[in-house]
């Protein structure tokens, strides 16, 4: 027959070590950031015009899918002032200050310069990602996604 003082404190170490431990899982708190290339498939074609596939490329993140929701405010927003995206070429980015959470990253070449650095949206011949890709950031963490741009606002 077991012991029941052993018993009580056996059950007395359980309890106070989930009162230290049980339940105080880490909350996430702080940013995170999204990093890596933009780069424009091959297939895309940059035409004959020499400022074709080069320009600024707008890198955020949205909370939707921007397929469904084009018309998303940045959640976090990151500018390539000059890519060359001809021949194989890309750009590295970094978004820093993500909050944690489940975010869509979207991007564009604004081939003729007329996006709104304050409202990003893509225009007819800017070059977009598809599909648009989903990442997880960490509080704290760096996660790492290429983009590549593959299609032509039509």
């Amino acid at each position: 027959m077991p012991d029941p003082r052993k018993s009580r404190w056996a059950s007395a170490a359980v309890l106070l070590g989930c009162a230290v431990g049980c339940g105080s899982a880490q909350v996430e708190q702080g940013p995170g950031s999204a990093t890596g290339t933009v780069s424009a498939a091959g297939g895309i074609g940059c035409g004959a015009d020499p400022d074709d596939c080069v320009g600024i490329v707008y890198v955020y993140v949205v909370e939707e899918n921007p397929l469904l929701n084009p018309a998303q405010r940045p959640v976090a927003l990151a500018v390539i002032e000059s890519a060359d995206l001809r021949g194989g070429g890309s750009a590295p980015y970094s978004i820093p200050e993500v909050p944690p959470g489940d975010w869509w990253p979207a991007a564009f070449l604004d081939d003729d310069a007329n996006a709104s650095r304050m409202a990003p949206t893509p225009d007819v011949g800017d070059l977009l990602p598809y599909p648009f890709p989903q990442i997880t950031i960490r509080s704290g963490h760096a996660t790492s996604r290429d983009i590549v741009l593959s299609l032509r606002m039509p």
